[in-house]
């Protein structure tokens, strides 16, 4: 199984272990990116806090939200409050999809999504977040999103999970 499946299936403990693999070869900020996702969703508080140290300020404010959602605390002060323009994120969200960066785009319409307040903001949220989910054939969060989609649009919505080989029931 590749890396990308692991991740994308929600292995997050093996893809993490698989990153940190590829960290001690080549060292770049984007595995240390990975790494502490992987970290975050894995539930592994000291690798993502050692992560999270390692990225720059700016990255640290865009990605913070990703261990907040998994209720790890980084210490320090959280970065939301700076992080969480709903709009930008969506727009990040939407440019990563629009090339087929369907992960990227997850992530991102998902810190929209723990920024949003509006219901009608975040019912779009949860569409766009289901369709990267199923687009990524990340089964777990598919299958989340599914539940919390109207059961007027679920059936519609299916379809793209299912070409996809995700089985979001």
């Amino acid at each position: 199984m590749s890396l990308a499946d692991l991740f994308s299936q929600g292995d997050f403990r093996g893809s993490l272990a698989a990153f940190e693999e590829a960290l001690a070869c080549k060292p770049s900020t984007d595995l240390v990116k990975l790494a502490y996702t992987a970290a975050c969703n894995a539930g592994d508080q000291g690798k993502a806090r050692r992560y999270y140290s390692q990225l720059s300020p700016r990255v640290q404010a865009d990605v913070a939200v990703i261990c907040e959602r998994n209720r790890i605390d980084l210490g320090g002060s959280s970065t939301t409050a700076t992080s969480c323009d709903v709009d930008a994120l969506e727009k990040r969200g939407q440019d990563a999809f629009s090339i087929a960066q369907f992960a990227p785009a997850l992530t991102y319409f998902e810190q929209a999504l723990g920024c949003a307040t509006n219901p009608t903001t975040r019912s779009k949220l949860v569409k766009l977040s289901f369709v990267a989910a199923c687009n990524a054939r990340n089964t777990k969060e598919a299958k989340r999103l599914f539940a919390q989609l109207p059961a007027s649009k679920q059936k519609e919505l299916e379809v793209i999970c299912l070409r996809n080989s995700v089985d979001v029931r």
